[in-house]
């Protein structure tokens, strides 16, 4: 259990930890670990000359509240090697806009007599969890075969505002609607080595869709009070803004590292991609690593590289 604050007497974080193990036979084990820490904000704003100096805008961290949990297993069993590692976390957090004056033609006086500060209040979840299956062949080749899901999902709240189009009616509050990322990964990889020759290689299918979900209805909607449309702070996404996307991508990769003596070793690697909506590409590298001296590697490199859009 942990506490602190900064110099200036905010930003206190709370934090309690538990980590946990439980063994097993042959060098086998589960850790859990557990977190929860709640942080208050800090602010670094000067005084706003425009209102008596008061402090109306927030500038430094966010308020939030974490909690997280996570796994790591190796479970041997005979010649094999299973495992799995995950990890989940959940987070709420409230950071500012920026203020609107009274007289700002963005605000409702009728709402707001004294302006107003939009709050957006995000809530987080994150989330992934890898399991796989580890050996040795008879011919000495080292291999794992692992499959990894993850998902991370954004929801936008905003609070304290208003949608100046709504008029006195307004509501104060709003869900201006969440991104979602989903990625799932097969992987195998392979390693032996030759004499000097070291060899690696392997190959990937990887399947990932992103998602972008409408707010409600008052977060977005032009009403007839003003032109001011929207949540001010975070406009909610609008049906047109929804999007449900996915895309699979196909991968095969080979290393090889040649130690021509104990100073001097080359290295080359390419990867091959093949990708659903976009296309394929090779990538390709050539390294050169030289040690004159024990205390000293001069090393140089090489590649290409790609990210697909």
């Amino acid at each position: 259990v942990s506490f602190g604050r900064t110099t200036q007497g905010d930003g206190a974080v709370r934090q309690a930890d538990v980590f946990y193990v439980v063994p097993l036979q042959n060098d086998g084990f589960v850790n859990l670990t557990a977190e929860v820490r709640d942080r208050d904000r800090t602010n670094r704003a000067g005084p706003d000359s425009r209102l008596g100096n008061a402090i109306n805008h927030l500038i430094g961290e966010t308020d939030a509240q974490d909690g997280q949990f996570s796994v790591n297993a190796v479970v041997p069993v005979d010649a094999l090697t299973f495992y799995a590692h995950g990890l989940l976390d959940k987070r709420n957090s409230s950071a500012g806009a920026l203020y609107r004056l009274p007289s700002d033609v963005r605000n409702n006086p009728a709402l707001y007599p004294n302006g107003f500060l939009p709050m957006i209040e995000p809530q987080i979840s994150d989330y992934s969890l890898s399991a796989g299956v580890r050996g040795v062949s008879a011919a000495d080749v080292r291999w794992d075969v692992s499959l990894t899901h993850g998902r991370n999902d954004y929801h936008f709240y905003v609070s304290n505002t208003h949608n100046d189009s709504l008029g006195n009616s307004s509501p104060t509050a709003f869900d201006s609607g969440a991104t979602g990322y989903t990625q799932n990964i097969l992987n195998l990889d392979l390693v032996k080595k030759v004499g000097a020759l070291n060899l690696a290689g392997g190959a990937e299918i990887r399947h990932e869709n992103y998602q972008i979900s409408r707010g409600e209805l008052g977060s977005y909607v032009l009403g007839i009070a003003s032109t001011i449309a929207g949540a001010q702070g975070f406009p909610g996404f609008m049906p047109e803004n929804e999007v449900d996307a996915s895309r699979s991508n196909k991968a095969l990769y080979v290393d090889a590292r040649y130690d021509v003596s104990r100073a001097l070793s080359v290295e080359g690697a390419a990867r091959s991609e093949s990708y659903s909506d976009f296309g394929s590409t090779l990538d390709k590298k050539l390294a050169l690593a030289y040690r004159p001296h024990e205390d000293v590697l001069l090393r140089t490199s090489a590649s290409t590289g790609f990210r697909a859009p």
